[in-house]
């Protein structure tokens, strides 16, 4: 069998795509090796490899440390492919192609857009790094293997922008769910005596947070459950100040194989994200997951989102508390449109937007860098 080494420096190790799908789904035809930052417990896994490094709080240590060691442990590896997944590890990435590796990137949001919104940066180093990133991603679009981009949303912008090596270079393998991982797990599906919503992710000012805490104020008889990590301990105090928290039950950050657990006790999904540039164009996995347990979401009402979730959502503006409030008790009270959503939501999952057809494609590609098609 032939060696294959995933390489990320920021995400968990367990990350759902990259450990749960794309490592697992692999793991079959190759011989798997992980490098991430070190988990706090460990999953054994015969079939996955996992190399662990450091985990670095300080970014800049995290870039140039983290990844310099994660590409030492690669150089001693010697894999047929290494498959990377942060912009960050770029340079080590094109040094690895100057040792004749099969070279992957795989694209999860578009990161000049991120970069642009992070305001620990000062403005001018800010467009530096735009820049700087920019003439990277050149570099490895032109010398690598193969690009993958984690949505379909992404298209439009790299075929533009690498016209005349899209169809050659670029495969879109979504990040769908694999809804075998999301069986039910319990048919009581509802939390106490209470409607619930369920929340799953980072808990942070562009995800929405506050607008589904307001638009709990008055609604006594719902209860919301927050599952994630908070962006900060100020950000947090702010949400438990206002009046719609005392409605909110925090679950605190939750292992990938437990939400499960959680989405057996919820009535309704909600992914209501401001309109930044990669969230119009994102497919968030919370969404399918929803799906998966027969949820209805109450989401953004972005363009390209009606046309990937289709009429499995109530779709509301993400600054308007009354339209998500709204969204909130026809569900409650609408048993026609909460089974039509739910019924929608689950033929969609369970047809269309999974991970059993994104393997497919992802298998392919595999075989196409190691010549064995």
């Amino acid at each position: 069998m032939k060696t294959i080494c995933h390489v990320t420096t920021v995400h968990s190790a367990y990350d759902d795509r990259i450990y749960y799908k794309e490592c697992t789904s692999l793991s079959n035809l190759y011989n798997v090796y992980l490098v991430s930052p070190k988990p706090e417990c460990e999953i054994k896994n015969n079939k996955i490899h996992l190399i662990t490094i450091r985990k670095y709080n300080n970014r800049f240590f995290r870039i140039l440390c983290g990844g310099f060691i994660s590409f030492v442990k690669v150089l001693k590896l010697k894999p047929h492919v290494v498959h990377f997944h942060d912009p960050e590890f770029i340079p080590f990435a094109i040094v690895l192609k100057l040792f004749n590796f099969k070279i992957i990137y795989d694209i999860h949001e578009l990161y000049y857009a991120q970069i642009r919104l992070k305001k620990w940066l000062y403005p001018a180093f800010n467009i530096i790094l735009q820049y700087l990133y920019n003439l990277f991603e050149r570099i490895i679009v032109r010398y690598a293997d193969a690009v993958i981009l984690a949505s379909s949303g992404m298209i439009e912008y790299y075929k533009n922008r690498y016209a005349s090596c899209y169809n050659r270079k670029f495969e879109v393998i979504n990040n769908f769910p694999d809804i075998s991982l999301f069986k039910r797990v319990n048919e009581n599906n509802s939390f106490s005596d209470k409607f619930t919503l369920i929340y799953t992710g980072g808990l942070s000012k562009n995800r929405g947070i506050v607008e589904i805490i307001k638009a709990l104020e008055d609604l006594d008889d719902v209860r919301l459950l927050l599952i994630g990590t908070w962006e900060s301990e100020e950000f947090h105090n702010y949400c438990k100040s206002l009046k719609g928290y005392k409605n909110v039950n925090y679950e605190g950050f939750v292992e990938f194989d437990k939400v499960p657990l959680y989405l057996a006790k919820a009535n309704v999904g909600v992914c209501i994200l401001h309109d930044t540039e990669n969230h119009k164009i994102s497919i968030p996995v919370k969404i399918l997951e929803y799906f998966s347990y027969g949820l209805p979401v109450i989401a953004s009402n972005f363009d390209f989102w009606k046309k990937v979730f289709q009429n499995s959502c109530i779709y509301v503006n993400y600054n308007n508390i009354e339209e998500i409030k709204n969204a909130i008790v026809t569900l409650k009270i609408n048993k026609k449109v909460y089974k039509e959503k739910s019924e929608n939501a689950l033929h969609l999952v369970k047809n269309e937007l999974n991970w059993e057809n994104e393997q497919k494609k992802l298998i392919n590609l595999y075989k196409k860098v190691t010549g064995e098609l």
